[in-house]
């Protein structure tokens, strides 16, 4: 481990509960539309719990999803057509994260997403507010940690510390989940609709799931909520068909715990024990 890595768990318990969730502390669930934006959702879903618990109010805050999906790209030339098609890497919404932050969602309403974004990363939109630089820098990160996606108990114990932002695989009957325990069982050269990010934001040993928070609105699934069975957690890597490609892909590929700054981790995290991580 690292003297980042360290720093998250410094308070972690031996034991944690059987099951726990942040739900209450979140923010409301939002729609991302037909934008490819779920990675920029995600974290900023994020960064508003995050900035609520640091500051231990009641009150929910209103980050931009628009400009942080937007000044995240990854091309060269992004225009309006293809700011909406691409979606975002997680390495890019962090490195964004690190260099800009997130200003509140009124510098640049959802609404407005892609109307006439950045051509590359780090340049700046005219239609975000005047000091976006500014009021995003409020809401930097430091850094984020890698969590195992293929351990189950490195997974809830980075849960039990905060939300964690994670990418998973969509098959076609995940859009009509409406409740329950989705236990989709993969099968070899199955195809796939694509790759999706959320939050994982709890977890529970009775049901055997984690709990995930969408970004399709609240009228998809449980209030914009899932429970996700353990078994596709630990199911490890198999073979899936997607875009006429065979890949080897774990059901969640991928998960970060996103940083605050240094000085100010200690006033989110609650929980002496350190945590596998990659």
């Amino acid at each position: 481990m690292n003297e980042l890595e360290r720093t998250i768990f410094i308070g972690l318990p031996k034991e944690i509960p059987p099951s726990f969730s942040w739900r209450d502390q979140m923010s409301s669930v939002k729609n991302q539309g037909n934008v490819q934006s779920c990675a920029a959702f995600a974290a900023t879903a994020i960064i508003e719990f995050q900035k609520r618990k640091r500051a231990e109010v009641a009150h929910e805050y209103d980050l931009s999803e628009a400009l942080l999906y937007e000044i995240s790209t990854y091309e060269t030339d992004q225009t309006s057509s293809s700011c909406r098609q691409a979606g975002r890497y997680f390495s890019d919404i962090i490195n964004a994260l690190k260099s800009f932050g997130i200003p509140r969602e009124d510098c640049h309403p959802y609404e407005r997403v892609c109307e006439d974004p950045p051509s590359k990363f780090g340049e700046e939109s005219p239609l975000w507010c005047g000091r976006w630089d500014e009021l995003s820098s409020l809401n930097k990160i430091k850094d984020a940690v890698a969590i195992d996606t293929l351990d189950l108990k490195a997974l809830k114990n980075a849960i039990y510390v905060a939300p964690v932002l994670a990418g998973m695989i969509v098959f076609a009957d995940f859009f009509s989940y409406s409740g329950g325990v989705y236990e989709h069982p993969p099968s070899e050269g199955e195809s796939i609709e694509g790759f999706h990010a959320i939050v994982l934001i709890g977890y529970d040993d009775n049901k055997k799931a984690l709990e995930l928070r969408n970004s399709w609105g609240e009228g998809w699934g449980e209030s914009g909520y899932a429970w996700m069975s353990y078994d596709l957690v630990t199911a490890g890597e198999y073979t899936v068909t997607y875009n006429d490609d065979t890949i080897q892909t774990p059901f969640f590929f991928d998960a970060y715990h996103l940083l605050p700054l240094k000085s100010e981790w200690k006033t989110i995290r609650k929980h002496n024990q350190t945590l596998h991580s990659r």
